[in-house]
């Protein structure tokens, strides 16, 4: 009976934290979407086929690519909406989000209207459709138009909600749409709808969710003014002087996470960019978990900057980049020791034939990506903008150099060796990070990061020797050996942020803020 309580009061302390309260829903939105995912995925892909799911993956890749015309805008308004909450300035705040609503409205109607004009290019060269297929994919291009209108309107009160640190409140509502998109999938597919349907009943979720968070943010706020158009001047040169790299950030980001599925469909086909689609849609899912429970970083590390709080911001990074670490291995560690085991009960018995070592490798790739989280919100938070978007675009060259010559050499595997690739410019700004926050000036620091999932992933895949597989075939030692591989990463990664240098540097790091440019 000591049990119930402990755990009340456990409950009851995340309830009066509000951080703490972002993170746990947060986290929990991001776990149930991969539940969603692994129920509705087979569901579908074996109702629809291959090459119908990957062409809705390719129709929901344009989708996610048409938030590049944002500008940025995204990232801007949770960073000012949080700077002039903590300033306790209600005008700039009110301001600031009119401001980024009227210009969300102008860049959605023209990214709407001019995928709506290319549906007919989009479905019959891009997408390499048959000319007797088009009809369907040009009609399914023109209502995916409408949701990208739908999605910008949907942006603005996403970002301001975050600025507000309501990850909570707007994970609730992510969660919803997702859910509801999800059910009214697999309903559809389940009674003989095709790709229209689909896309159709996730227009329509996605009108009501954006209905839902609007009307919650007009509480937030305490009004419906920030949803009459303004473009205040001073506001807009804030927010594009952030938003230009944030810009760029965002164009490498749909780069990065697009465009091999529309290489390997112009290359092989919708059928092989499916089964990628499939693996790399769970692995991302999961990177989602990570990415949703440390979104509430941002504009607290935002905070804690204007506050001029050194200690506590270099004590936030350090437990932020131990917790990020450790659930990335958690949840894609699993698929690097069961990845074929998964996909068996998953997908069928032939999945993981086509399948297996992609799902493996990607799971490998999305545990190292998972410690990039932190450093990537900490850099935007702390003023180093410019860095993240200048190592964003050697990423972007690199995957795409590599993904040209290696997906037509290797297919699917090449588009995952492009993505490896990717790591390497990364290194530049993990050093940063480590450098500020954790005053450790080797050049090699930005390496020690990787070394968490990459000496767990090096353990998984020694079992893989041709002398060592009879032992490691049965899952009792394969789970064995996924329990060794997460205490090596958790060893690793606690000494690398809590047993390593000390934390008590708020002289030097306000030192270095003096150095910085103050926001105005």
């Amino acid at each position: 009976m000591k049990i119930f309580p402990k755990t009340l009061f456990f409950l009851q302390n995340i309830l009066r934290s509000q951080h703490r309260r972002n993170a746990t829903v947060s986290g929990m939105v991001g776990v149930l979407n991969p539940l969603l995912q692994l129920a509705a995925t087979p569901l579908v892909f074996h109702k629809i086929g291959a090459a119908s799911f990957g062409m809705w993956a390719l129709i929901t890749s344009v989708v996610a690519a048409s938030g590049i015309a944002s500008l940025g805008l995204g990232d801007a308004t949770t960073k000012f909406v949080a700077l002039y909450r903590a300033k306790q300035d209600p005008t700039g705040t009110i301001r600031v989000i009119r401001s980024t609503w009227t210009m969300y409205l102008l860049l959605g109607a023209v990214m709407s209207v001019a995928m709506l004009v290319s549906s007919r290019s989009l479905a019959r060269w891009m997408f390499k459709v048959d000319v007797g297929d088009a009809g369907g994919a040009i009609e399914a291009l023109q209502i995916a138009s409408m949701a990208i209108f739908v999605r910008f309107i949907y942006a603005v009160s996403e970002a301001a909600l975050r600025g507000y640190s309501r990850y909570d409140l707007d994970s609730f509502w992510g969660m919803t749409n997702s859910v509801a998109t999800t059910v009214l999938t697999v309903i559809c597919v389940q009674s003989g709808g095709g790709l229209r349907s689909i896309i159709l009943s996730g227009l329509f979720v996605s009108v009501l969710t954006t209905v839902a968070i609007s009307v919650t943010l007009a509480r937030i706020v305490g009004s419906w003014r920030w949803t009459a158009p303004m473009l205040d001047r001073h506001s807009l040169r804030e927010v594009f002087s952030f938003g230009m790299f944030s810009c760029i950030q965002n164009v490498n980001g749909v780069v990065l996470l697009q465009l091999d599925r529309v290489v390997l469909s112009g290359w092989l086909g919708p059928a092989a960019a499916g089964y990628y689609s499939a693996c790399l849609q769970l692995v991302q899912t999961l990177h989602g978990v990570v990415s949703r429970a440390c979104a509430f970083l941002f504009p607290l590390a935002v905070k804690y900057r204007e506050e001029r709080n050194g200690e506590a911001l270099c004590n936030l990074f350090a437990k932020a980049m131990l917790h990020s670490t450790l659930i990335g291995w958690f949840f894609n560690g699993a698929f690097v020791v069961f990845g074929p085991e998964f996909l068996r009960l998953w997908m069928g018995a032939g999945f993981p034939i086509r399948a297996g070592l992609i799902l493996q490798l990607l799971a490998i790739w999305n545990a190292i990506l998972s410690t990039s989280i932190v450093p990537y919100f900490f850099l935007n938070a702390t003023g180093k903008e410019k860095l993240n978007s200048v190592i964003g675009v050697v990423s972007t060259l690199t995957f795409l150099t590599t993904a040209f010559l290696f997906i037509p050499m290797f297919g699917n595997i090449g588009a995952v060796l492009a993505r490896f690739a990717t790591i390497l410019p990364g290194l530049v700004t993990r050093r940063a990070v480590v450098r500020a926050f954790l005053f450790n000036t080797r050049w090699y620091a930005g390496v020690l990061t990787l070394l968490p999932p990459a000496a767990a992933s090096g353990l998984v895949f020694l079992s893989k020797i041709p002398a060592l597989v009879p032992y490691f075939s049965a899952w009792p030692a394969k789970l064995l050996l996924g329990i060794a591989a997460t205490g090596i990463c958790y060893a690793i990664a606690k000494l690398l942020y809590e047993k390593g240098p000390k934390l008590k540097a708020e002289t030097r790091f306000t030192a270095d803020l003096d150095q910085q440019p103050q926001l105005t």
